[in-house]
């Protein structure tokens, strides 16, 4: 594997991985991964091509979250109100999505994704309305408007892809496209509230598989956040209030739901290692047959790249995944789901079936939130297999 020394925007040198192999070595790589791969030579090759092409995004990431950090500056209300974070995706998201999407490896987008949470739903517009007045320096290569267009299971957030355009000896990574998302803060709930859950019940329900009775609650839930923010209702969902918060108010009582949202926060233990942290990555591991949250920091990229290669080598049935965030207090913001942290979704939820109008900047009735009863959790495992 080869490297290069680059000197990044923060005038730190850094090991980055260069792209080494061919679009038809990569199409061809993506083409098996779709597949089951045996153990062998053919295995060991197909991988370290694979590897190679992800980690190569880190660079392009790391440069279009740069700019996007530089622009949501200009959109923050308050020092803390904007977040900008970045991941690589894990292999087996992207082998799950080369079976069920028409791109190739070579061709996928999202391999480095970018996200920016902002305060309200204006900001959003108009981060949005800049990048297409040519805010970025890389060339535009399509976006998705799940604002206006929400999907069926009630993601809204809103997508734009970047090719990375480079100068000099960072040419090299021209070929690389890099997802940049933007979305609000209730809409963040919204999506790392379904993830948490999904972790939690061993299901896909960010891809839309698992418990219909949890999938429709999020999707009604969805439908409460875009009136919030005059925004268009998920499809299927009712306009008219009663009849949205009855069936809700009936989910809800079916599965337990606002309960079970509260006892996840109490009931994850949490090995936290980032306190005065100094690092910009860190490996966010959740270990469901553990039900633990593992947080590993690191200053410099290619030991966590080599990491977390590892870890999907040796663990994989655990969810792992590299990030990259300028402060460490972020990670949590930014990642709520890996730590079960689905406090304020579980607010929303409860004044929705209270009957109590929902109010913005999480300012719900402090009634809506009630102590975890621990009665139930007699044992983690035991309360584990709880509300499934």
């Amino acid at each position: 594997m080869q490297f290069l020394c680059i000197m990044d925007d923060l005038s730190e040198m850094a090991d980055l991985v260069v792209p080494e192999y061919s679009k038809s070595e990569i199409v061809a790589v993506g083409k098996a991964l779709k597949g089951n791969v045996s153990y062998g030579d053919e295995a060991v090759r197909i991988f370290r091509i694979a590897h190679n092409w992800r980690e190569a995004h880190l660079l392009p990431m790391r440069r279009i979250r740069r700019e996007l950090t530089d622009a949501a500056k200009g959109m923050r209300r308050s020092p803390l109100s904007a977040v900008t974070a970045a991941r690589i995706k894990r292999m087996k998201s992207i082998r799950k999505k080369l079976r069920t999407s028409p791109y190739t490896l070579y061709q996928m987008q999202d391999i480095g994704g970018c996200r920016g949470i902002l305060n309200s739903i204006s900001e959003v517009h108009d981060l949005i309305k800049r990048y297409k007045d040519g805010l970025s320096r890389h060339g535009w290569h399509g976006d998705y408007n799940y604002i206006d267009s929400p999907k069926n299971d009630g993601y809204r957030s809103y997508h734009l892809i970047l090719k990375f355009s480079g100068y000099g000896a960072e040419e090299i990574y021209n070929r690389q496209r890099i997802e940049v998302q933007l979305r609000t803060k209730l809409q963040h709930v919204w999506a790392t509230a379904i993830e948490a859950a999904g972790l939690v019940r061993g299901e896909d329900l960010k891809g839309g598989t698992g418990s219909a009775d949890w999938l429709r609650l999020f999707q009604i839930m969805s439908s409460e956040f875009a009136i919030l923010e005059n925004c268009p209702l998920v499809p299927g969902v009712s306009e008219n209030e009663a009849e949205r918060r009855d069936e809700l108010r009936h989910l809800n009582n079916r599965l337990g739901a606002a309960e079970n949202l509260n006892n996840w926060n109490a009931a994850i233990q949490c090995t936290d290692q980032i306190k005065n942290s100094s690092a910009k990555f860190f490996i966010i591991q959740y270990d469901n047959e553990a039900k633990s949250v593992t947080v590993r920091p690191s200053t410099k990229f290619l030991s966590s790249a080599a990491d977390l290669i590892r870890e999907e080598e040796d663990h994989g049935s655990r969810d792992t995944v590299l990030v990259e965030l300028d402060r460490a207090q972020d990670l949590k913001s930014a990642y709520p789901n890996y730590f079960l942290d689905v406090r304020e979704f579980g607010e929303y939820l409860a004044d929705a079936v209270a009957g109590r109008k929902l109010i913005l900047n999480s300012q719900q009735s402090s009634a809506s939130v009630t102590a975890p009863d621990m009665s139930k959790i007699r044992s983690l495992l035991g309360w584990w297999k709880f509300g499934k």
